[in-house]
């Protein structure tokens, strides 16, 4: 027996369900499978008893885009608040992150220079600093020495000092930066005026022998791990050779300036900085200490070659 025009009809219209059904069910797949390669869902969420108002259901918390899953452990009502209570800073920022008025961005960015000053003179306090030479120098009365501490911090954190008030400058809020040449300008007086202040506390033999004192901090810590570095290998510096070694390498800065060396050639910094370095201090050191200060600088040009793209290939000469 053939079907009837209506039992095709029927057959037709269900093969048509068939279809779309299959469509949607094959959609709906797409999209839980783009969900969960892009974090949205978890592949296998387990399931998680939930207790509220006497009832008991299995739950499944998913996280958000970018947020941590909780683990939720209820046995009140409270479980989960207790659970959110236990998040990390870091995940409830990401929730509860506001941007920040200028004043409280002013105030956060003060707090920050605050805390390095203060930092930095505890570190002048102890008796180890590399301030002791100077103050040692100076032998001042205590309250001139702390005075003479403050004023160095002063002068060191100038810039920082500076920029703090120019946060409410109109480039400082469009660019986040504040104006270069006013910085500048306003950092060279403050500094100027804590010169003065040094010379009245001071004198000025004494100011023009800390300032310089200052200018070659970097020096100064340099010597220091020669001078570590020579234990056990040569003679260690005596205080002339120590006071001599930190003028060559302060003027070593300046003809280094003056070199046609590339700021990001850390290789060719290396060479030159032994080279320079060794030849100049060959007429105050011994042989023994010399050939150290060669080893010295050796190593740092070795580091060069291990480490940065310009030293890449080179051998130690």
């Amino acid at each position: 027996m053939k079907p009837s025009h209506i039992t095709n009809k029927i057959m037709r219209n269900t093969n048509i369900t068939i279809i779309v059904i299959a469509l949607c069910l094959g959609i709906a797949g797409y999209v839980a499978w783009n969900m969960t390669k892009n974090g949205l869902i978890e592949p296998n969420p387990k399931p998680v008893s939930a207790t509220a108002a006497g009832a008991t259901k299995n739950v499944h918390v998913a996280p958000a885009i970018g947020i941590a899953p909780i683990s939720v452990d209820n046995s009140s009502a409270g479980g989960l608040l207790d659970a959110f209570s236990k998040r990390k800073p870091e995940e409830v920022a990401q929730v509860n992150r506001k941007p920040l008025t200028r004043e409280e961005s002013n105030k956060r960015a003060k707090d920050n220079v605050d805390g390095r000053i203060r930092e930095r003179r505890k570190e002048l306090d102890s008796p180890d600093v590399i301030y002791a030479e100077l103050y040692a120098k100076l032998k001042l009365p205590p309250a001139k020495l702390s005075l003479l501490k403050d004023l160095l911090v002063e002068y060191q954190f100038a810039g920082l000092i500076v920029n703090l008030g120019l946060r409410d400058s109109e480039e400082y809020i469009k660019t986040g930066m504040p104006p270069k040449e006013e910085s500048e300008k306003r950092t060279v007086a403050l500094r100027e005026e804590i010169k003065t202040n040094l010379k009245n506390l001071l004198g000025d033999d004494a100011c023009s022998y800390t300032m310089h004192y200052y200018d070659t901090l970097y020096q100064r810590e340099e010597v220091n791990s020669i001078n570590s570095y020579f234990k056990g290998k040569a003679e260690l510096l005596t205080q002339e050779q120590t006071d001599v070694l930190i003028e060559i390498l302060y003027n070593r800065v300046t003809v280094y300036d003056q070199s046609d060396i590339k700021g990001n050639d850390f290789y060719s910094k290396a060479k030159f900085t032994k080279q320079y370095t060794v030849e100049n201090a060959s007429g105050i050191l011994t042989p023994s200490q010399i050939s150290a200060l060669n080893s010295f600088y050796n190593k740092k040009v070795q580091w060069t070659i291990d480490n940065t793209s310009s030293g890449a290939g080179k051998k130690l000469e």
